[in-house]
């Protein structure tokens, strides 16, 4: 894998977060990246300004494993291209055609095996694909289980999407989502990674909640995090300027989360605010968000955690 960018970070700013303190970390990161949407284009958003942003980032803050949301399969192609050293593991968010949002699982093929991997819908019928309850859209769940090369350690990941209308969807999506992960992971340590549109005041906190429930297993990595908490405590900035989100100069809601089960201790763990000048540059972590000279690459912030397992 080529090497990290974030040497040339350390240090020049509070809020950068650092490099692995330990060889023996394993780095995840969740990240919404936006797919490429109509009303981006023509803008300084569309994904044609922001592809080598969201794998600059990504190379940046080296991941070990990063699970994707909302990536479309001309932006993963893109991001196979731009991401040497990954290979890119990922299936339609809908279980439908190519051309749909997929989830992806991008990964360092020298330092894992994916030994196992599947999707499964958020919906009654989780073996196929259905948009049920109050969905807008059908939605899923992709599983990964990856061998350590090093350790021959086994760990499952799990990256999700949920729905962003449908409060019965999230509801019951939590459910479907906590039932599988048990049943695949068992006694191996567990990551569970994505966008859960958990939003205040619509059923999110209760949804939350289920998810730190002592029945499910999980943590939330802010939770259990034994070393440093970076960044601030929300993940969608909604662009540069969006009322709800960056007009106070701090992220939004949290919508994006990574829940860890079994055996694993959390080194270190936080959003990153890590954005790029007009002309290209990587910017370090530092707040407020809202500045008309920084450029994010997507409207969500990416979560990170150093891991031990």
């Amino acid at each position: 894998m080529p090497a990290p960018l974030l040497n040339r970070l350390e240090g020049s700013a509070t809020h950068c977060f650092p490099q692995k303190k330990e060889a023996a970390h394993l780095r995840v990161i969740s990240y919404n990246i936006r797919i490429d949407h109509v009303e981006d284009r023509n803008t300084h958003h569309c994904w044609s300004e922001r592809k080598a942003m969201v794998a600059g980032l990504l190379m940046a803050y080296a991941p070990d494993i990063a699970a994707l949301q909302e990536v479309d399969s001309h932006q993963a192609d893109d991001l196979h291209k731009l991401l040497p050293g990954y290979a890119l593991e990922g299936f339609p968010a809908g279980l439908g055609h190519a051309g749909e949002e997929r989830l992806l699982f991008i990964y360092d093929p020298e330092r894992f095996d994916l030994q196992e991997k599947a999707v499964f819908s958020l919906s009654r019928t989780p073996e196929r694909a259905a948009k049920d309850w109050d969905a807008r859209y059908a939605r899923s769940l992709i599983y990964g289980k990856f061998r350590i090369k090093s350790n021959n350690a086994l760990i499952a990941m799990f990256n999700t999407h949920f729905d962003h209308v449908g409060q019965q969807a999230r509801v019951h999506s939590a459910k479907v989502l906590l039932q599988i992960q048990k049943a695949l992971a068992g006694s191996l340590p567990r990551v569970v990674l994505g966008d859960f549109n958990f939003f205040p005041g619509a059923g999110g906190e209760d949804v939350y909640h289920d998810f730190l429930a002592p029945s499910s297993g999980l943590q939330d990595v802010r939770d259990s995090v034994e070393g440093s908490l970076y960044g601030p405590d929300g993940t969608w900035i909604g662009w540069e300027g969006e009322p709800s989100c960056a007009q106070q100069g701090t992220a939004g809601y949290r919508l994006d989360h990574i829940f860890v089960g079994g055996a694993i201790k959390v080194a270190q763990t936080g959003v990153l605010t890590a954005s790029f000048s007009p002309n290209g540059q990587l910017m370090p972590d530092y707040l407020p968000v809202q500045d008309p000279m920084r450029r994010f690459p997507s409207d969500h912030l990416p979560v990170i955690a150093d891991i031990v397992i």
